[in-house]
């Protein structure tokens, strides 16, 4: 990139300029906040596990260059009749 003012879009609320001759903060990152949803299929429940920044920006856990383990479910009825535990996948 050149010198020069940039004007930066990932979300209609998150709209800056770059500037050279001024700096500019970004409220990105943190908090960070797990969203879990859970789709019922012909065969079962999918649970798909995202972490979203405060824009709503998609935020990857990571360990140095590597992700961590990946996090684990559990999933429990009422009555305690059934009871498992599930590990996500990266991908």
């Amino acid at each position: 990139m050149g010198r020069g003012n940039f004007l930066l879009r990932f979300h209609q609320v998150a709209d800056f300029t770059v500037a050279e001759e001024s700096p500019t903060e970004m409220q990105i990152g943190e908090p960070v906040r797990a969203v879990l949803q859970a789709n019922e299929t012909k065969t079962g429940v999918a649970f798909d596990l995202r972490f979203l920044g405060s824009l709503g920006e998609s935020v990857q856990i990571m360990r140095g260059h590597d992700r961590p383990r990946a996090p684990r479910l559990q999933v429990a009825s009422v009555k305690g009749t059934f009871y498992c535990t599930n590990t996500f996948e990266y991908g």
